[in-house]
């Protein structure tokens, strides 16, 4: 298990966001509560809720030049778009869809490259300022809201509907500050690796190239390796040397950055869903997140079957080749299909349990849990009536994520489904971490109810 020692130091990232109090949420859900019509007994979302809700976002987030798309299909979007692909702050993968010239915070860049030094991020507050908070935002709404959470859903997490479109908003930005913060993460990273380079150039003694090393895994927020390997290392004068020293420690840093959340990449909805967690929005983004994800049996088994039927179809001319080709009867195309069919079913039953863009449905929710965790850790100030109820809150979604955990979670055949899908690392990554972050969560959960006793 890779240790998370660095965890207790100061390290830029959304997950170390100071908590902030629940003001933003309350009053984007009035904001959301006033503008919702029931129509034909549907609740629908009034465009008249686009200029208060935008003035709440510029004063919470910094964000100055939001607009708003409403949508007749959908649910919640925004474009902000990725700047460099499989970042840590990124979508792993989403470089496969899109284009960087076709995001808007990468069109941002290239015509203002020189403003990002005068962009900047506050950790404490959530917010973004200077350059950063003119950036061109566009958020889609659905207007209906009903498609997307269903009245049934909603009634069993017990927030209403305005909760969940206040949360699922707050996420929608997580993805604009999770992307100024990336490119201050990049710029910051860039700068070191030119002023340590330099530095690495100009030491005559390997003892001085030592300490070069040393003070930039400092300053990335990492260990410095052992003195021996170090002084043998630094002597190799060459720019590629350094390199490669520098880029093994992002790529160290990266990973324990994404490990220490619990998932195998970092990717941006994971830090989307912290974000408004810790911007105040916790009940609202874990209700929709519950929401989005519980859809039951039935339905994920009637996509995978029409998902294999349509893959059986391909399966039967391949058969037909296969016949045409080698003479053989009609058993080789039925043969065909039907293994078409299972090998197909069979991979789309088991991938839904393991990390995806979203991360999978039980392991995203873990994630929601383990901000709250970090609530209760952090906030001292945190009165007892508050902590007693966010106690009570972690205890049932401790609950509820047990209830969606694959009946194959722990046993050999997870485990081997997991190396298909997730390579031989997926052992160290997805089992032995996930399974150490519950038993500290309910750990630290037994203990604050016994504090309450």
């Amino acid at each position: 298990m890779i240790s998370m020692d660095f965890l207790s130091k100061s390290v830029a990232g959304t997950e170390f966001i100071d908590f902030q109090n629940d003001n933003f949420y309350k009053q984007m859900k009035a904001c959301f509560k006033e503008h919702i019509r029931m129509v034909d007994g549907r609740p629908v979302l009034e465009p008249s809720v686009e200029e208060p809700l935008l003035k709440l976002i510029a004063t919470y987030t910094g964000f100055t030049n939001v607009t708003i798309e409403f949508l007749d299909e959908g649910n919640l979007w925004v474009d902000t778009g990725y700047f460099a692909p499989s970042h840590v702050l990124n979508n792993a993968g989403v470089d496969r869809w899109f284009s960087t010239s076709q995001t808007t915070l990468y069109r941002w860049y290239q015509e203002n490259k020189v403003k990002i030094f005068k962009g900047s991020i506050d950790y404490t507050t959530g917010r973004v300022g200077g350059s950063f908070s003119t950036i061109p935002i566009k958020l889609g709404i659905c207007r209906y809201m009903e498609n997307y959470f269903p009245v049934k859903q909603v009634e069993k997490w017990g927030e209403p509907l305005e909760g969940l479109m206040a949360g699922a908003s707050c996420h929608e930005l997580g993805h604009a500050f999770s992307g100024c913060v990336m490119l201050l993460t990049l710029m910051e990273d860039n700068i070191v690796a030119q002023a340590a380079l330099n530095a690495y150039r100009n030491s005559k003694r390997t003892e001085d190239r030592v300490v070069v090393l040393k003070d930039t895994a400092t300053i990335l927020g990492l260990k410095p390796g052992n003195v021996e390997d170090l002084l043998e290392f630094a002597k190799g004068e060459n720019d590629e040397s350094f390199m490669l020293y520098f880029t093994k420690m992002t790529s160290q840093r990266n990973s324990q950055r994404a490990l220490s959340v619990g998932v195998p990449n970092m990717t941006s909805e994971v830090l989307a869903d912290m974000y408004a967690i810790r911007m105040g929005c916790s009940k609202g983004i874990v209700a929709a997140i519950g929401t989005l994800t519980d859809r039951g049996i039935i339905v994920p088994l009637i996509e995978n079957f029409i998902m294999s039927c349509s893959m059986a179809v391909i399966g039967m001319y391949m058969g037909m080749l296969i016949a045409t080709v080698t003479g053989v009867g009609a058993g080789m195309i039925l043969m065909t299909m039907l293994a078409t069919f299972g090998l197909t079913f069979v991979i789309g039953f088991f991938n839904n349990a393991y990390s995806g863009v979203y991360n999978a449905d039980h392991r995203r929710m873990e994630d929601a849990i383990r901000q709250l965790i970090a609530r209760i850790k952090e906030d001292k100030k945190m009165p007892t009536k508050d902590r007693n109820d966010l106690v009570k809150d972690i205890t049932m979604l401790l609950e509820a994520n047990k209830k969606a955990q694959p009946w194959y979670e722990g046993t050999a055949l997870y485990r081997t489904m997991g190396w298909v899908f997730s390579g031989s690392d997926f052992k160290r990554r997805e089992v032995e971490h996930y399974t150490q972050a519950l038993n500290n969560h309910e750990l630290t959960v037994l203990s604050e109810q016994l504090k309450g006793v």
